[in-house]
């Protein structure tokens, strides 16, 4: 299990609730992303999630839209033993938000690192790739003009 801070997390603003990101919009965040789970806030606080995986599922299924997760499993700062029980029974979930009593965002606890030294996360001709990565060969490579405004570490869906 390793433990990524929040300033090398993807992280997206939302002015407004939204349910459905298109995936038009989400594909400059997904090139860039430095995580595989992309976190959503709003009013400062942590809205929702989309893995990796949910944007393959949606992409599979031919739809031209992402859900969000609201309703995501988390844990509270210094959870540390939860978080490893949580990997233990629940196969489907590769990384969960860490969050302060306040419900912001501070980090994130993720199985990532103990797949690949166990050569479970074999993508690509059975090359060890992020999934980011692989998303971004096999999807994304046909569809290049899409944007999403920057702002520093943090990105405003735009439109």
């Amino acid at each position: 299990m390793q433990y990524t801070a929040k300033d090398q997390l993807t992280i997206v603003e939302l002015d407004k609730e939204e349910r459905y990101i298109p995936m038009a919009r989400l594909a400059e965040v997904i090139s860039l992303s430095p995580s595989n789970t992309i976190y959503f806030r709003k009013d400062g606080k942590l809205y929702g999630i989309i893995s990796m995986g949910d944007i393959k599922r949606a992409s599979h299924s031919g739809l031209g839209f992402v859900d969000v997760n609201v309703d995501f499993t988390y844990v509270l700062l210094g959870e540390y033993m939860k978080a490893r029980y949580l990997f233990h029974t629940k196969k489907n979930i590769n990384a969960i938000p860490v969050l302060d009593t306040d419900g912001n965002l501070v980090g994130e606890y993720s199985r990532w690192s103990d797949l690949l030294q166990n050569g479970e996360n074999l993508r690509g001709g059975g090359k060890r790739i992020p999934m980011w990565q692989w998303f971004f060969q096999t999807i994304l490579s046909k569809r290049r003009s899409w944007f999403i405004k920057p702002f520093v570490n943090v990105w405003q869906l735009v439109g």
